[in-house]
């Protein structure tokens, strides 16, 4: 395995639907979860599937699941959600403390696939729902990072995860 998992999420595998590859489970609403993986780099991109099983009941604020960027611990990284709230957010924490950098509405569906894309490259974070743009910030809090998966409060499934690093610059002209 090569995931590092913090949180209290419980973590697992199965058969996908897509041809060769396992489904990435997180089952617990009980809590945060996180799962990383590859080498700390600056200019990166986490592309994966991924929905929601499960929302967890009673009050308390918004349950949600999405990508990491840049995430050097469990107290400092960027990360991309579909909430519970019917919205998308592109957030960081530094220091343990989050920062909405962006949010707009979306429905969210409890059990639709969502194709979830996040870019850091340099100041730029981009993040995309099934291709299309949806939020866009300029950030320089953290400059490197590994990628991964997140959820709060929900059990959800992660599909046919890439995360791309190194040198995606795109130059105009």
């Amino acid at each position: 395995d090569v995931w590092t998992r913090t949180g209290t999420g419980q973590w697992g595998t199965t058969i996908s639907d897509l041809p060769n590859t396992l489904k990435y489970l997180q089952t617990s609403v009980a809590g945060d979860a996180r799962a990383t993986v590859g080498v700390a780099t600056d200019d990166q991109s986490v592309d994966v599937r991924a929905r929601a099983t499960t929302f967890a009941g009673g009050s308390g604020g918004d349950r949600w699941f999405g990508a990491i960027a840049r995430y050097s611990n469990e107290t400092n990284y960027y990360y991309f959600t579909l909430r519970s709230s019917n919205t998308l957010s592109l957030r960081k924490v530094t220091n343990g403390n989050v920062t909405v950098l962006r949010s707009v509405a979306l429905p969210v569906v409890l059990g639709r696939w969502y194709r979830l894309r996040l870019e850091a490259v340099g100041s730029q974070l981009r993040a995309y729902v099934n291709g299309t743009l949806w939020l866009e910030a300029s950030d320089t809090t953290h400059a490197r990072g590994q990628t991964g998966i997140v959820t709060f409060r929900t059990a959800a499934e992660f599909d046919d995860y890439r995360g791309v690093i190194a040198h995606l610059r795109v130059f105009d002209g």
